[in-house]
């Protein structure tokens, strides 16, 4: 419950927190599912491309309003507007719904027209864990491949078994201690 709270406050104040400099800030749905689009003040055509963002958090925390000042500086840098889904969380919506929720809005951007060669797929941390399952959800329904997916310090391992896990802890400032890993793995499972 004190997580829920938590994130409630923090998405609350990231919502109503002054947008970047320069930047166009727009709210809008990818079939039914919360997103947010971040871009420099003027329009875009589709067919120049379109990142589609999914933020970190351990599948528990985080929003596309509490990443916009993070995601900004990249809009501005690539010039491409991002699109970042508020997928649905734990610990009230468990596997698969944050994969479901990528998906769903990866074929709203393909139904709104986007060539999926001008689509951009990219995540950090849980985010990047979730940028990995979409590519391969997309493989599995023979959808057609995005143009590229950049995952950030993935969170690739939620079992945290594998040996990196424990050789890169101290140059991964993504990844939080195992504790908080474990909790967040089995609150997403």
């Amino acid at each position: 419950e004190r997580l829920r709270k938590l994130n409630g406050f923090v998405n609350e104040h990231a919502k109503g927190s002054k947008n970047p400099a320069g930047s166009r800030i727009i709210d809008c749905e990818l079939d039914g599912i919360a997103a947010l689009i971040i871009q420099k003040d003027h329009d875009y055509r589709k067919e120049h491309g379109v990142i589609f963002y999914l933020h970190g958090g351990g599948y528990c925390t985080g929003s596309p309003w509490a990443y916009k000042r993070l995601l900004w500086p990249l809009a501005k840098f690539i010039d491409l507007p991002i699109v970042a889904i508020d997928y649905r969380q734990s610990p009230d919506h468990v596997f698969p719904a944050a994969l479901d929720d990528s998906i769903c809005a990866y074929r709203a951007l393909l139904d709104q027209g986007y060539s999926p060669e001008c689509i951009f797929i990219m995540g950090d941390s849980a985010g990047g864990n979730l940028c990995l399952s979409t590519l391969l959800k997309i493989k599995q329904l023979q959808l057609p491949n995005p143009a590229a997916a950049v995952a950030m310090s993935p969170w690739a391992d939620l079992s945290s078994s594998g040996e990196s896990v424990i050789s890169n802890a101290r140059h991964d400032s993504y990844i939080p201690g195992f504790k908080q890993m474990d909790t967040a793995a089995r609150l997403y499972a």
